[in-house]
């Protein structure tokens, strides 16, 4: 394809005619007369071939009528011809450059908030608590501080232990990790024992200060001492000669026992969705929300939405959403497990309690637990040995010593 250089195209717009028929010289004359200038002007077989600006062009136009001659186009060269050749592609150029500068100027803000490593926490609260405070839809990216923003998170949920903001695009992403509650031991300075907080088996245990009563083995109830705070110190008569008492100092594992009950009906409602369903339409524009459809008479329906968000790729999320509710009627419908699907449930629901023990630092060692249908239940009961900390430190009061009087 031939291409045309740009100096080409920017030059004044000029023709190089043809001029055919009897006259030729006569017509020439005249254009001369009516300073019509031609330059590069050849002679052939066919005729004349001259170079004229594109405003004569249209002068001489009339004056060929007259001396009987015929004059056309052959070539064009400036900007106007060029524009009229390609005025469809510019308008598709403009209107792509157009479009392109609207999801550049977009790609300046933030339209996306997203929320990773969620569980005490819902993404619905924590997106909504920093677009009411942090962050707002349609805030500038070179407005928001990370450090600032990490700092006020942390200030707002407690039980965040690690957390991240990045920006990617026009999105906001915050990962965070949350705090497992577990058993706090507590440690003190003054005279203390580690005492037992349940029935169970010592199977290790470490003393870092204080005496140890208990060994590995022993069986112990809730209460009884297992390191003691207590230090008698005796002489090589076994004879004692001084007692000191310290803050008593170590970690006790025991074997203890979980008895674990739970108990469902095989009959369950469901509900359901049913057949009279209603659709309404809304459309945010940046931070502004137009509904263009609401159904009416909305009684005794329930209602889901679902936010649709323009994007490109999985970082550009465009200031354009559509935000779709579908209403309906609840329906009930009576079921009953099946036996398979009452043993599935009972397990999935003793995993989620034996998970929940283990993010409290509790080993398990034994799963007694049996599941079992009949008369309409599905009854899952039994226990769990496991190993866990059974020690925690109790303060004491150091009884005076008494004199007795002669």
């Amino acid at each position: 394809m031939h291409m045309r250089k740009l100096s080409d195209v920017c030059v004044v717009h000029r023709c190089v005619i043809h001029i055919t028929g009897w006259e030729v010289e006569r017509f020439l004359n005249i254009c001369k007369h009516n300073n019509v200038e031609f330059s590069d002007v050849i002679r052939d077989k066919t005729g004349v071939f001259a170079t004229i600006s594109y405003k004569k062009w249209r002068q001489i136009e009339k004056l060929q009528d007259k001396c009987q001659v015929s004059c056309s186009i052959v070539t064009e060269t400036g900007m106007y011809p060029f524009v009229k050749k390609y005025k469809k592609r510019i308008a598709f150029l403009i209107s792509l450059l157009v479009c392109a500068g609207i999801i550049f100027y977009s790609s300046l803000f933030i339209w996306h908030i997203d929320v990773e490593g969620t569980s005490v926490y819902t993404e619905e609260e924590i997106v909504t608590y920093m677009s009411e405070n942090l962050v707002s839809i349609g805030t500038r990216r070179a407005d928001i501080s990370i450090v600032d923003l990490e700092k006020a998170l942390r200030m707002q949920y407690d039980k965040i232990a690690w957390i991240t903001c990045e920006v990617i695009g026009t999105r906001l992403v915050v990962r965070f990790v949350e705090t497992v509650e577990k058993e706090e031991i507590k440690t003190y300075d003054t005279p203390c024992n580690i005492v037992a907080v349940k029935d169970g088996m010592v199977v290790d245990l470490l003393a870092k200060s204080g005496t140890k009563l208990v060994k590995p083995g022993d069986e112990v109830k809730k209460g009884d001492i297992l390191i003691t705070g207590v230090v008698n110190i005796y002489n090589e008569y076994e004879e004692l000669i001084e007692t000191n008492y310290v803050a008593a100092d170590g970690i006790v594992y025991g074997q203890t026992k979980y008895q674990y009950q739970q108990t469902f009906p095989l009959d369950y409602t469901e509900k359901q969705q049913g057949k009279q369903k209603k659709t309404g339409i809304s459309v945010q524009l940046g931070t502004n929300v137009k509904t263009l459809y609401q159904p009416k008479s909305m009684e005794d329906y329930e209602q889901v939405s679902t936010t649709h968000t323009f994007h490109i790729g999985n970082a550009y999320y465009l200031p354009l959403s559509v935000m779709v509710t579908r209403y309906y009627k609840p329906e009930y419908k009576t079921k009953t497990y099946t036996e398979e699907e009452a043993r599935k449930k009972q397990e999935q629901l003793l995993q989620k309690y034996i998970e929940e023990l283990k993010k409290k630092g509790v080993e398990i060692l034994e799963n007694n637990v049996k599941i079992e249908c009949k008369a309409g239940e599905c009854t899952a009961s039994g226990s769990l040995i496991v190993r866990e900390v059974i020690g925690v430190p109790e303060t004491f009061t150091i009884a005076e010593p008494t004199i007795q009087e002669n």
